[in-house]
């Protein structure tokens, strides 16, 4: 199980309490039997069908206490007494092991378990944001992390977008002669990789300094002239470039953090980050398989009371990958709900007790609030 640090307590802070709190430490019970160790603590699962083992929840064909995702999508859900409206939460859940490849070692993509928060207490109305843990896109050989906006249309206020896939770099990845922007500090020493500051949002072109350390991450930037049409941007330093001529509003006036979609590249030493509706990140080397515990943690952090919210994702105890890093409309969550994700054929399942097919264990689940100065 992961270990959470004990809270000190601190006057000056109010300290995050936790609405849902499920460790999965209740050996061989079934889903809808757990108690929440949060404070909402009458809190029930609607369904059972998956069981605990060893400190997680088993999801398909784990050697023991099985559940067959068969070939149809599954979904359990948590309905909060009183819709959340306010305040700033974090939705967060561990993967512990899996195994998505099976016998072949080949992944269906989109197999997988979807962790969702939903608006409204309505069961047919299904506006919100999920994180996705799932075989990638084909050709299906490796585990990514995706956020979706779910329901989207022209009534749904919920909207978001992130770093292009494969922009965002760990600081020991620059391209020296490449700009970027800082969008995790880390550990890096960016003044030397070329840097006027270290802080999140300094725009710069790597230098190939020698000291970048282990945990920084920055997002390659794109010139304005290297845009493309029909895609989004957010700009990251205005230059002299004409931003209102290639897309962006000119009421008010283009700023840094400007998103805007390209109507024809620009001109000018203006830069930006390329986005995408479905920032996924890929995880590095994990694979469909991992049986040794090496966990990954998604993690989903909304402001209610302004609807601005975010995602992103960790593999064990390293560095945060930013998924959505402009999400907004989130301004109430009714539901929590959880997807097992079955592609038409299904996943692969083995019946034989002490025998693997394909699963997920998920270590953890929980929603609460973040720790805030004292008014």
């Amino acid at each position: 199980m992961v270990v959470v640090a004990l809270l000190v307590a601190n006057p000056l802070f109010v300290q995050a309490q936790k609405y849902v709190d499920f460790q999965f430490d209740e050996p061989g019970m079934q889903l809808n039997l757990l108690k929440n160790a949060g404070t909402l603590s009458d809190l029930k699962w609607d369904h059972g069908a998956f069981a605990t083992h060893e400190g997680a929840l088993n999801i398909g064909a784990t050697k023991y206490y099985k559940s067959n995702p068969s070939k149809e999508n599954i979904y359990r859900t948590l309905t909060l007494p009183t819709p959340l409206t306010s305040g700033e939460v974090i939705l967060e859940y561990t993967v512990s092991n899996w195994d998505l490849g099976g016998t072949d070692s080949a992944g269906t993509p989109g197999n997988g378990l979807s962790v969702r928060v939903l608006s409204s207490t309505n069961a047919g109305s299904n506006e919100g944001v999920a994180l996705n843990f799932d075989v990638a896109q084909a050709p299906g050989t490796d585990i990514r992390v995706q956020t979706q906006v779910l329901a989207m249309g022209k009534s749904n206020p919920i909207s978001g977008s992130g770093p292009a896939s494969g922009s965002v770099v760990n600081s020991t990845a620059l391209v020296p002669g490449t700009p970027y922007v800082i969008t995790g500090a880390g550990n890096a020493n960016w003044t030397d990789l070329g840097a006027s500051a270290a802080s999140v949002g300094t725009v710069f072109t790597a230098s190939g300094g020698s000291t970048p350390g282990t945990t920084g991450q920055a997002t390659k930037c794109v010139e304005a002239s290297a845009m493309k049409a029909n895609t989004a941007y957010k700009i990251t330093s205005l230059g002299d470039t004409a931003w209102a001529a290639m897309g962006a509003p000119s009421t008010p006036e283009p700023a840094v953090g400007t998103i805007f979609t390209a109507t024809a590249p620009g001109k000018g030493t203006g830069n930006g980050v390329e986005l995408n509706q479905y920032p996924q990140d890929q995880l590095g080397d994990l694979s469909l398989i991992n049986p040794a515990p090496t966990p990954v943690t998604a993690q989903l952090r909304a402001n209610l009371s302004t609807g601005i919210w975010s995602t992103q994702v960790k593999v064990g105890g390293g560095s945060w990958a930013p998924l959505v890093t402009d999400g907004k409309g989130l301004t109430s969550i009714a539901r929590i709900q959880f997807a097992v994700i079955a592609a038409p054929s299904g996943w692969e399942f083995n019946s034989t007790e002490g025998e693997t097919g394909e699963y997920i264990r998920l270590d953890s689940l929980t929603l609460g609030t973040t720790e805030q100065a004292s008014p």
